[in-house]
């Protein structure tokens, strides 16, 4: 009698990531890393940022749109919906207070870039929620290295001029590589969790390149 075969492609076909979640992966790299689209000069500083910022966001809806069987991207939750009509309710609101608005061109730049900020959370949204766990480690990861790029250049700068007074000039001098020394203290500070979770739950390497960083942050 002839023998049962092993299927030998099981295992592995399980372990397989769909190409769709690895694409995602992709795009969520690209969200991380807009800090480093240079600032080029521009007249409007943030231009060229927020010009990458709505170049992945067509890139990634077109992505969900042409794969929205894999995502579903459409049937959301109770709470995602609530904060999804929030940021239109807002979007909706900013519209209407246009009719007094002093400055209307402004205004709609303003409005354009939240329309980025509104596609950018529905895009980052429908791809986390397919492998919450693994897009987590992806951001922390990403994070203690953005930590440590940015982070060393100011102990790096404090260093290099510490007999130089702390005031405005020095300050300003500091080339951070944002448009605004706050954004740039903000954008170290909000990833500290990360680091926190990082130095907590990750192993050998990584929790080590973690804890570097949250020194380093800090």
């Amino acid at each position: 009698m002839p023998k049962n075969q092993p299927k030998k492609n099981t295992a592995s076909s399980k372990n397989q990531l769909p190409n769709q979640l690895i694409i995602a992966y992709v795009f969520l790299l690209l969200y991380s890393i807009s800090c480093f689209v240079p600032l080029f000069n521009a007249m409007d500083y943030d231009a060229p940022r927020w010009l990458y910022m709505s170049l992945v966001n067509m890139g990634a809806l077109l992505f969900i749109f042409k794969n929205n069987d894999f995502f579903q991207a459409f049937q959301l939750g109770k709470k995602a919906r609530i904060y999804l009509f929030a940021l239109v309710g807002f979007f909706v609101a900013g519209c209407i207070s246009m009719i007094v608005a002093i400055n209307v061109s402004e205004s709609l730049v303003h409005l354009a870039r939240f329309v980025n900020v509104i596609i950018a959370f529905f895009c980052v949204f429908t791809f986390v929620r397919k492998d919450p766990t693994s897009f987590f480690t992806l951001a922390c990861r990403v994070a203690a290295i953005l930590v440590i790029f940015y982070g060393w250049k100011a102990l790096y700068y404090f260093i290099g001029n510490s007999g130089i007074a702390r005031t405005d000039e020095f300050v300003t001098a500091f080339q951070n590589g944002f448009s605004n020394i706050n954004i740039y203290s903000a954008f170290l500070v909000i990833q500290i969790p990360f680091l926190m979770y990082g130095i907590i739950y990750f192993y050998k390497w990584w929790k080590y390149i973690s804890g570097i960083a949250f020194v380093i942050g800090l």
